[in-house]
C-alpha cells in the first residue's frame, strides 16, 4: 500500500512538471539557438505618465452698461480632467438669479500650447433702482488653443438691445 501512494506522488510530481515546461519547437538548420523567452517592455500609460496641472484664469469684462466691471474666475486643474464653478447671485427687489458659470476642460498640450474647451454662463446685475434694458444672458462653449501664460480674447458677446458687450479673456499657464 505504501509503495502504491509513493508510486501515485512521483508519477503526480512528474506530470506536473512535465505541465509547467514549455514545449520546444525543433530549431530550423541554419537558424541562431534560441535562448530565453524575450521579456516584453510594460505597457505605459499616457494618462498618467506626466501629472500636468493647468492653471486657468478667465476675465469676465462687461463694459457700456450702468455697471461696468470685471470678474475673475480661477482654476487649477489636471490636464485631461474637467472642473467648473457654480456662483450665483439673487437680486433683492426683483429676485432674479445672476449666474456666473464656468466649466474648463483641459484637453492636449502640444508645443507649449494647451488646448482646451470652455463654457460661460453668465448673466451680469443690473445696480438698484437702475432704469434701462434687464441685464442680458451669454451662454457660450469654445475649444481653443492657448499659449501658456499669455492671455487670449476668446470671445465678445453685444447685448442685442444696448450697447453693452461682454468680453472673455482666458490665461492658460502650464504648471510642471
Amino acid at each position: 500500500m505504501r509503495n502504491v501512494a509513493y508510486a501515485l506522488m512521483i508519477v503526480t510530481l512528474c506530470a506536473a512538471t512535465a505541465l509547467a515546461q514549455e514545449p520546444q519547437l525543433p530549431a530550423k538548420p541554419g537558424a541562431p539557438a534560441a535562448g530565453p523567452p524575450a521579456q516584453s517592455a510594460p505597457v505605459r500609460n499616457t494618462t498618467t505618465a506626466d501629472p500636468i496641472n493647468i492653471r486657468y484664469q478667465i476675465l469676465i469684462r462687461e463694459t457700456g452698461g450702468p455697471q461696468p466691471g470685471t470678474k475673475s474666475v480661477t482654476l487649477t486643474m489636471a490636464l485631461n480632467e474637467q472642473s467648473s464653478i457654480r456662483a450665483s447671485g439673487m437680486t433683492t427687489t426683483a429676485r432674479t438669479q445672476h449666474p456666473l458659470n464656468v466649466d474648463v476642460h483641459p484637453m492636449g498640450l502640444r508645443d507649449n500650447k494647451v488646448r482646451t474647451r470652455l463654457s460661460v454662463e453668465y448673466t451680469p446685475t443690473m445696480p438698484e433702482g437702475a432704469s434701462g434694458p434687464p441685464p442680458f444672458f451669454v451662454r457660450e462653449t469654445l475649444n481653443v488653443w492657448l499659449d501658456t501664460g499669455k492671455p487670449m480674447v476668446v470671445s465678445e458677446a453685444a447685448d442685442p438691445v444696448s450697447d453693452r458687450r461682454l468680453t472673455v479673456e482666458v490665461t492658460a499657464t502650464i504648471l510642471r
